[in-house]
């Protein structure tokens, strides 16, 4: 059985989203760290049609550890939707890519 949550951005300002600090409050705020280790939890993440961007720190603060957690671009967006306008796409996969460059630069210094 699949549960399902809803984080709508739109609750937490816009149209321009930035900031570590401002992505790991909401990150918090929806227990993602506890919904990464429940793979019977999927999230969608709306992203409101009158957003301009979501600038890379942000992104990486709300879902860094999520798509690290995943382990691959695949397990997380299997676990992760978005809903969003077009544009919004190439800072998802911007993103994406830049977590798990983060992810191989972290296990590679050890």
């Amino acid at each position: 059985m699949s549960n399902e949550i809803e984080i709508d951005l739109a609750k937490f300002g816009g149209p321009v989203y930035t900031g570590r600090d401002r992505g790991e409050s909401i990150r918090e705020k929806n227990n993602l760290d506890k919904i990464d280790q429940d793979p019977s939890t999927n999230v969608i993440i709306l992203v409101p049609d009158n957003a301009f961007s979501l600038n890379s720190s942000f992104f990486l603060g709300l879902l860094g550890k999520s798509i690290r957690a995943a382990g691959s671009r695949e397990k997380f967006l299997a676990k992760f939707k978005f809903k969003k306008p077009p544009h919004i796409e190439e800072y998802i996969d911007s993103g994406i890519e830049r977590a798990l460059l983060e992810r191989t630069s972290l296990l590679s210094k050890n």
